[in-house]
């Protein structure tokens, strides 16, 4: 599965982790990229959107 959620039941959050597999999870991870803060220095693949985040 690509897909996967990472955060606990408790937190005030939701992390999901998406692997490529294919043309869709790879067109999901270009869009993420362009409307979510940039990766942080030395965590490859990472991104980030919270309510604050603007495209």
């Amino acid at each position: 599965h690509p897909f996967s959620i990472t955060s606990a039941p408790g937190d005030d959050y939701l992390s999901i982790h998406i692997r490529e597999l294919g043309d869709w999870t790879q067109e999901l991870r270009q869009i993420f990229s362009e409307v979510c803060e940039p990766p942080i220095s030395g965590k490859s693949g990472l991104l980030r959107a919270d309510e604050s985040t603007k495209k």
